[in-house]
């Protein structure tokens, strides 16, 4: 595939927000705030792979016209592997490392096992989130993150500080403070909290490394990513509505209580934001609707989490690609009754469900693993599935009650459907198709997927539907509760592969946008403002006494 047609696939949009009552003081913030997310994508880019700032610098530096549209996709894909082709390079021949930047590039998972079970002692350092895995003098060694990128986290915590002395809303700059710390010596349970509580003023604003999506080797290490949102108030109090339903639906979740995982008394607040800044993990394709952080067992079993809901970016997919791709491959009847308040509920419901279930393992021996060590590189699909089938789970349960309108129980299989469809579409190189492909072959195994010969399109019977989601649901917590990494790998085997009849209706839409392509003129807007005088940090903080 040419790289012009690879670019065919996204459709531009402008990811944006009124500005007009933020002043200059405001605006002087959200400039530091971007200058903090822009070094934190210089790491994420090496985290993807050491290569990609010199292979950047070839494409931009060359005067070939097929060079710059490289450039455009390099920087889309955050290398030169092509996420929605199954990893596939664009530029080159070299394959995709599996463990990114995270591993030597020629360590296996046998050579890393066989280490540790050598050297147990150094199991914590060697799994954890922030660190990665070099080697020295022939051996294998831990790395923490704040040391292997100081040059990046300095100048970016400096810009955390500069923004939190500009800041007039104490809670935001109480995050934006213990942030800078924490990206020093990534303890990251602090700020987490803080973030969780940050609940009100008109900014939305997240930094650090969470998701671990990019380490196809192990799953172990988070990759850094940043965004920025303005707050929609109105909105986030509409559907503050469903924090309080929390222990309602933990309660009436399709499996024993050892699998419901606590929420009484913890906070989940439900943010609803327009996105006009990403950068890192959550600037590459697929672009995200929506997240729940933090992923800490610690800080959600404590605290609870928060869900971000990008109104903007659900209503650009909605109408560029999920409603088309809905109108070719759904029944007519179904694909009439698609409309975004229903596919933004779900997309809500999905987030709200990650806090749902067992955050932790408990070992025989009373030790405690998280659900990312325990499930290893195939966590993110069965969280992300779990997410999927529980958000639509709790979508019909709550039509049910009153919650919704009674008749989304009889079109949200629907709108569902058609939004696994559009999901699918990004390759299997992806989490979270992986995990819809194998909601579609669950669903279909169960008859809830009826293909209609003829036309070739495809209906989701909606009792049929309501009864398998809450089996698949019950499987994944399951496996989530245990962390059954052999039970897991069952499930992966049997229902993530591509049957033919699906393959077929894929390529009816082909030519169909993929992903967004996204502009944010807040972005551009902050780089061409100029220089401006460094805000001195407060003498107490961490980079004021080095200084």
């Amino acid at each position: 595939m040419e790289v012009s047609e690879r670019l065919a696939r996204f459709v531009p949009v402008e990811l944006t927000a009124d500005r007009s009552d933020l002043d200059e003081r405001k605006w002087a913030l959200v400039r530091r705030l971007i200058a903090a997310g822009r070094q934190i994508h210089e790491i994420y880019l090496r985290q993807v792979w050491p290569g990609n700032p010199d292979l950047r610098e070839r494409l931009a530096s060359s005067g070939d016209p097929r060079d710059r549209e490289r450039l455009r996709l390099f920087e889309l894909m955050a290398g030169p592997w092509d996420r929605l082709d199954e990893n596939r390079p664009f530029i080159g021949e070299q394959p995709r490392p599996p463990g990114g930047g995270f591993y030597p590039e020629d360590l296996t998972r046998e050579e890393f096992e066989a280490y540790l079970a050598e050297h147990p002692q150094d199991r914590p350092a060697f799994t954890s989130p922030y660190t990665l895995i070099r080697r020295r003098d022939g051996a294998l060694e831990a790395v923490p993150y704040h040391r292997a990128y100081r040059d990046f986290l300095e100048p970016a915590a400096e810009s955390l500080l500069e923004a939190a002395r500009l800041c007039d809303h104490p809670p935001l700059a109480d995050y934006l403070s213990l942030r800078a710390q924490a990206l020093l010596n990534d303890d990251y349970y602090e700020s987490d909290c803080a973030w969780v509580a940050l609940q009100s003023g008109p900014l939305e604003f997240l930094i650090g490394p969470y998701e671990v999506y990019d380490d196809h080797l192990f799953g172990y290490k988070a990759a850094y990513e940043g965004m920025l949102g303005r707050r929609d108030l109105e909105e986030s109090a509409r559907f503050q509505d469903l924090v309080e339903e929390l222990p309602f639906l933990a309660a009436h979740l399709p499996v024993p209580p050892e699998y419901r995982g606590q929420v009484a008394g913890l906070s989940s607040p439900i943010v609803v934001a327009d996105a006009v800044f990403n950068a890192g993990q959550m600037a590459t394709v697929a672009l995200a609707t929506a997240l729940v952080l933090p992923n800490d067992p610690r800080v959600r079993t404590t605290v609870g989490s928060k869900k971000v809901i990008f109104k903007n970016i659900s209503r650009a997919k909605f109408e560029h690609l999920l409603r088309p791709v809905g109108e070719r491959l759904l029944d007519p009847a179904q694909a009439e009754a698609l409309f975004f308040e229903n596919i933004f509920s779900h997309v809500l419901l999905h987030e709200v469900s990650h806090a749902l279930g067992p955050q932790e393992v408990l070992r025989p021996d009373g030790s405690r693993l998280s659900r990312q060590q325990a499930l290893r590189e195939l966590y993110s699909v069965i969280e992300e599935c779990k997410a999927d089938a529980l958000g639509l789970y709790n979508l019909l349960f709550l039509a049910g009650e009153g919650f919704f309108p009674r008749e989304w129980e009889e079109s949200a299989p629907g709108a569902f459907l058609a939004a696994v469809f559009r999901v699918i579409r990004f390759g299997t190189g992806s989490a979270h198709a992986r995990a819809n492909l194998l909601t579609f072959n669950f669903l279909r195994d169960e008859g809830a997927i009826r293909r209609e010969v003829g036309s070739g399109r495809f209906r989701a019977e909606p009792r049929r539907v309501a009864r398998s989601i809450a089996e698949l649901a019950a499987i994944l917590l399951r496996l989530e509760g245990d962390g059954d990494y052999e039970g897991a790998q069952a499930l992966v085997r049997r229902y993530v592969q591509m049957p033919y009849e699906l393959e077929e209706a894929l390529e009816r839409v082909r030519d169909l946008p993929v992903d967004l392509n996204p502009a944010y003129p807040w972005a551009e807007m902050a780089s061409s403002a100029g220089s401006e005088p460094p805000v001195p940090p407060p003498a107490n903080s961490p980079i004021a006494r080095r200084r």
